[in-house]
């Protein structure tokens, strides 16, 4: 069975806590933006989900179309998408704060949204033992 840690976010420093889950001791922010390294447009992009959870943090109005409920919540806490062209980072509200649990690209967003569900539930599941 994997393990979970959460580790505050730096870029949210207000009064909203923004979390990022950790697995395997595995940064999942870290090893994303690998994958993006090659990418300008994509790295901006990644950039710009981070500003918009800093306003988050500091509960700044966004707007809906880049921060939005999930369609089909599954439980354990409301889930959120932000969004960018290319980008998505999906979390949900915990007890501590919002738990930042996946990024993914626009083009493989369906199976991005079954592994952050897979990945909440696989977490949450720690938690109640």
């Amino acid at each position: 069975m994997r393990t979970f840690a959460l580790k505050k976010l730096e870029v949210a420093a207000g009064r909203v806590k923004f979390y990022q889950i950790v697995i395997d001791n595995e940064d999942i922010t870290k090893e994303f933006k690998e994958k993006l390294k090659n990418n300008k447009a994509l790295e901006s992009q990644y950039k710009r989900i981070f500003a918009i959870i800093s306003m988050l943090s500091n509960e700044e109005r966004v707007s809906g179309d880049l921060n939005h409920p999930m369609k089909d919540s599954t439980p354990g806490g409301s889930e959120h998408e932000i969004t960018t062209d290319g980008l998505r980072a999906y979390y949900f509200k915990h007890t501590d704060g919002k738990v930042i649990v996946h990024f993914g690209l626009k083009k493989t967003q369906k199976q991005d949204i079954e592994t952050f569900r897979n990945l909440k539930r696989e977490f949450l599941q720690t938690l109640s033992k």
